[in-house]
């Protein structure tokens, strides 16, 4: 099954018709992110998960891309290769360039983890400034208008 390729160190989201569980392991140290960053990255799949119609939206698919599930094995593939590649602009972090869906989760997470700063929006341990890039931006204020915040 795919849950035992994890390694007990990652963290993940199961959703079905009846409910989502979300296993962080005991063991989680946080390497590039606290506990804060990493339940909320898990609850924006969740969200995805109960809110069905959110993939949906023009402007959601225009400023992520398609929100859907992809193949496990290239997804675990991909997602190793860039938590550890540098952040590039129109991206909160290195993992959000793992997928559409990814991108959804961590921009979720940077969102509700800097919503009352007015500037110096952090994450992953680094300070993020977002003033001339428009794309990450436009996905700041996709996320603010999905839950209502703006």
């Amino acid at each position: 099954s795919p849950v035992s390729i994890l390694s007990e160190s990652a963290s993940y989201c199961c959703s079905n018709e009846t409910g989502s569980v979300i296993f962080i392991p005991k063991n989680y140290r946080g390497a590039r992110r606290g506990l804060r960053e990493l339940v909320l990255h898990e609850c924006a799949h969740s969200f995805l998960n109960f809110k069905e119609r959110v993939k949906d939206l023009k402007y959601v698919q225009a400023a992520f891309g398609k929100l859907e599930d992809g193949n496990y094995i290239f997804y675990r593939v991909s997602a190793f290769l860039h938590y550890f590649k540098e952040r590039e602009p129109g991206y909160c972090s290195g993992y959000a360039m793992t997928s559409p869906e990814e991108d959804f989760a961590e921009t979720f997470s940077f969102v509700l983890c800097n919503i009352n700063s007015r500037k110096n929006w952090s994450f992953g341990g680094e300070v993020i400034d977002f003033e001339n890039d428009y794309i990450l931006q436009t996905k700041i204020n996709v996320i603010k208008r999905v839950l209502r915040l703006d």
